[in-house]
């Protein structure tokens, strides 16, 4: 048997200074000087910069769809009320249908004292875009020796068309209006008698 071994009691200050020693030897703590260890490279985390989400701006609202229109007949108003034209060709919205002249004996007639002017407007009332007034002879079936009228004017309300005098005589009357609004146009025809 060997002789027991006696530990002696350390003191706190020669326990810390031992434990420093241990803990320089193995590389760890602050113990460790810049002879016992090579430098390490540090490296900074990357932050991204902070940046606001972008701001969405709210699109703006669809303008509404325009509805259907009335097709673009139109009437001569006269001092006893309307009287509507047949409707030839005309384009509504980019769908139309395409007519030949109308003739006389096809249209309704109206009598017309001798007048300084005819008024025309649209059967629905929208504005009047551009326009073009004629007449042909009723016995000109297919409308080949077309005139102008003299005198076609737009009233200021924009809705109305005056067009005349008319020579005495039987007369197919045909009136192109356009809409303002650009949504299509028509020709309308009436049978004339003018006194």
């Amino acid at each position: 048997m060997g002789e027991p071994v006696h530990f002696r009691r350390l003191s706190l200050a020669t326990f810390t200074i031992f434990a420093a020693g241990i803990a320089a030897a193995c590389g760890v703590g602050p113990a460790t000087t810049a002879e016992t260890r090579s430098p390490t490279p540090t490296t900074m985390p990357t932050i991204a910069p902070t940046v606001a989400p972008p701001t969405i701006e709210p699109s703006p609202e669809a303008s509404p769809t325009p509805g259907p229109i009335a097709l673009p007949a139109a009437e001569l108003v006269m001092p006893a009320g309307t009287v509507a034209g047949a409707l030839g060709s005309y384009v509504v919205d980019g769908r139309g249908s395409d007519s030949p002249w109308l003739p006389f004996d096809s249209l309704p007639r109206v009598d017309v004292a001798a007048t300084p002017a005819l008024t025309v407007g649209f059967v629905d009332g929208a504005q009047i875009g551009e326009w073009s007034a004629v007449i042909a002879d009723a016995a000109d079936t297919r409308g080949v020796k077309q005139r102008g009228i003299e005198g076609v004017t737009l009233e200021p309300g924009g809705d109305l068309l005056v067009a005349g005098p008319l020579p005495a005589g039987r007369w197919v009357l045909a009136v192109r209006l356009f809409r303002a609004d650009g949504r299509g146009d028509g020709v309308t025809y009436w049978a004339l008698m003018v006194r």
